[in-house]
C-alpha cells in the first residue's frame, strides 16, 4: 500500500535487516575481524604482542666468548699452571737426576776408571727408577717431587682428578718422545697444555687455587 512500509531486505526486524536477530554485521561486536587477536597477524609472538627474534632463552642472548654454552664451547679454566711453574717443576723432577748423571758418566768416562764406569751404570738405573717412580707417584697423587715445590698439580681434563700411576708414567714417556719441541707448547696453545697433554687429555692446573 502507498506509504506503507514493505518488509525488505534490511528493513528493521527482517532477514538481513538492522537488528535481526542472529545477524552480526561486518565489525559489529562479537565479531572477529582482521588483524584481531587470533587471527593471522594477531597471534601473540607473530604482529601481536612484541617478540623479538633472538630473544627465546637460550638462543641469541649474549655470551662472552669462553662461557659454558657459547658454540657448545667449555669454559677455560682460570687456574691454569704457568709455563715456569711447569719447567721449575719439570727441572726438579727430570732436569736434576737425569742431567746430574749425564755430567757424572761424562766425568767418569773422562777418568776411564773400570769401577766410575760401572758406578755411571748404577747412576744412571737409579735415575731412570726414580723417574719413573716420581712419574707414577705424580699419577696417583697428581703431585711429584718438582709439582710440590712448584704447586701445580696434575689433573685429568674431564673429570678433574689425578690420572693415576700408569697415566702418570704414560705420560712421562710421552713428553719424552717430543724431544723438548712439546715442552714449549704450554706458552702458545689454549689450554696451556704440552703435545703429550693434548694427546692424553690432562691439565696442569695450580695446586693452592683450585676454582674453575
Amino acid at each position: 500500500q502507498p506509504g506503507q512500509a514493505q518488509p525488505g531486505f534490511g528493513a528493521p526486524g527482517q532477514p538481513g535487516g538492522p537488528g535481526a536477530p542472529g545477524q552480526q554485521q561486518y565489525g559489529a561486536p562479537g565479531q572477529q575481524q582482521y588483524g584481531a587477536p587470533g587471527q593471522y597477524g594477531g597471534q601473540p609472538g607473530y604482529g601481536g604482542a612484541p617478540q623479538q627474534y633472538g630473544g627465546q632463552p637460550g638462543y641469541g642472548q649474549p655470551q662472552a666468548y669462553g662461557q659454558p654454552g657459547y658454540g657448545g664451547q667449555p669454559a677455560v679454566r682460570g687456574d691454569l699452571a704457568e709455563w715456569s711453574q711447569r719447567a721449575i717443576g719439570g727441572l726438579i723432577d727430570y732436569g736434576a737426576p737425569l742431567g746430574g748423571v749425564l755430567v757424572l758418566n761424562f766425568v767418569f768416562a773422562f777418568v776411564g776408571s773400570t769401577i766410575l764406569s760401572l758406578l755411571g751404570t748404577l747412576l744412571w738405573l737409579a735415575a731412570i727408577a726414580f723417574v719413573i717412580w716420581n712419574s707414577y707417584q705424580g699419577g696417583v697423587t697428581g703431585q711429584t717431587i718438582g709439582r710440590k715445590y712448584a704447586k701445580v698439580k696434575l689433573i685429568k681434563e674431564e673429570t678433574g682428578q689425578p690420572v693415576g700411576g700408569g697415566m702418570g708414567v704414560l705420560r712421562y714417556i710421552c713428553h719424552a718422545l717430543e724431544v723438548g719441541v712439546g715442552w714449549f707448547a704450554p706458552l702458545f696453545t689454549p689450554k696451556k697444555q704440552t703435545f703429550a697433554d693434548m694427546i692424553l687429555g690432562t691439565l696442569v692446573v695450580r695446586a693452592d687455587d683450585q676454582q674453575h
